[in-house]
This record gives structure tokens, C-alpha cells and sequence, in this order.
């Protein structure tokens, strides 16, 4: 098995939530989302969120 850790920022306000992931070594991206329902559940629909 291969252990491995994520770093997982997030910036909330009451328009959008900004999403930044790092692996172990530099940044990797940032994402971002409006808070509304619809666009959250699209935004984890496209990245496999459960």
C-alpha cells in the first residue's frame, strides 16, 4: 500500500467556496464553487465526491 497525504484548504464566504489541494510537495490546484445547492452538488459530481 502506498501512504500518501493531501493538504485540503478551504476559504468559505457566503458567495463561493474556494478549494485548494497540495500533495506532499508544492500546490497543486485551487478550485472554486458558488454556494448555491446546484452548483455544489455539480462541482462534487465532477471530481467523483460522495
Amino acid at each position: 500500500m502506498n501512504d500518501t497525504t493531501k493538504y485540503v484548504g478551504l476559504d468559505v464566504s457566503k458567495d463561493k467556496i474556494a478549494v485548494a489541494v497540495a500533495d506532499e510537495g508544492p500546490f497543486s490546484y485551487e478550485l472554486g464553487t458558488l454556494t448555491r445547492k446546484v452548483c455544489i452538488n455539480r462541482f462534487n459530481r465532477k471530481r467523483k465526491i460522495t
